[in-house]
């Protein structure tokens, strides 16, 4: 369901109220009264639909700290722009430092970004409302110890996780 889900409408979009094939039956059956302790203990519930039966949510067992991204949608989406950032990031890795790649590395990604929010991905009206890619030099970007050499780079990606999903702002960065 959800893989057929992303290939359909995207990594973005939440698997609730999707058919679920070739089910017929649901068992145990759930009383009316345990309904709210399952929604509270992250359990996805399934209902019967004259449709067929169909899943009410979409969460992950995530941790109340990571509330924004609780929702397996915004996860499917995080991941997919891990992979998507590793699969471009791979072009830059033996290029010489400096403001050419810096400005490369930012083309490449904003263009990434912007098919994404155009294909409904990013909450937000327009792309510069969405995400914005900072490529940045090591002397002023946020390196660790190990990584404060003059061969490596930094870019990071601030964005609303999902179009359906209240926007709050995370950072990733790569290096």
């Amino acid at each position: 369901m959800l893989a057929g889900r992303a290939s359909r409408r995207g990594a973005w979009i939440a698997p609730a109220n999707e058919p679920l094939k070739d089910v017929v039956a649901l068992a145990p059956v759930v009383a009316s009264t345990d309904r709210q302790a399952l929604q509270d203990a992250q359990i996805n519930r399934l209902r019967a639909d004259p449709r067929g039966l169909m899943a009410l949510s979409a969460d992950t067992l995530a941790l109340d700290a990571d509330v924004e991204l609780r929702p397996i949608n915004v996860r499917r989406l995080m991941i997919l722009l891990r992979r998507l950032a590793l699969r471009r990031g791979t072009t830059y890795v033996f290029e010489p430092n400096g403001p050419t790649l810096r400005r490369a590395v930012q083309r490449s990604f904003n263009e990434l970004l912007t098919d994404l929010f155009r294909r409904g991905a990013f909450a937000g009206a327009t792309p510069e409302q969405s995400f914005r890619v900072v490529t940045d030099t090591p002397s002023t970007a946020r390196a660790t110890p190990t990584r404060a050499d003059s061969s490596s780079s930094c870019a990071s990606r601030r964005r609303c996780p999902c179009a359906t999903s209240p926007c709050a702002w995370r950072k990733a960065a790569t290096a």
